[in-house]
């Protein structure tokens, strides 16, 4: 995960990507109020879900690209591919390695968006410990 996502694509595909990945602390909330609505049941069907998702997808790159993206690129530049591997055969535990680390990172400056605790207790996982070696984060990623 060195290398850009769109490193093949032309300058202008790059652009739109970095462009698009500058959204990504307000996009992760948005994610969240859909989530939230969805266990919260104020969705009451695969439609209600579906109309309120379709924004996310983009007409060729939406948040969940990026948001995703994101995660996981720090997930597995702290834990490793095995880590990042892990995490995606149950993909809470995605959001809760995530935002553990996004809460080590914003103690040491960084500025990054975090799950609240209430939506990672509502998918059962738990809230950020404080076990990172955030030495592992590289400069640009904090």
């Amino acid at each position: 995960m060195d290398r850009h996502p769109h490193w093949e694509d032309d300058a202008l595909a790059r652009a739109r990507w970095d462009g698009d990945m500058m959204h990504f602390n307000a996009d992760l909330p948005k994610i969240e109020a859909l989530l939230q609505d969805i266990l919260d049941g104020r969705l009451k069907n695969d439609d209600e879900i579906q109309e309120r998702a379709a924004p996310f997808w983009g007409d060729a790159q939406g948040a969940w690209y990026t948001v995703g993206y994101e995660m996981a690129v720090l997930v597995m530049k702290h834990d490793g591919k095995a880590g990042l591997d892990a995490s995606l055969l149950d993909p809470r535990q995605l959001l809760s390695r995530y935002d553990a680390i996004a809460s080590e990172a914003n103690a040491k400056g960084a500025t990054l968006a975090r799950w609240t605790p209430g939506l990672l207790e509502k998918l059962g996982v738990k809230s950020p410990v404080p076990d990172v070696d955030f030495g592992q984060i590289p400069p640009k990623a904090r």
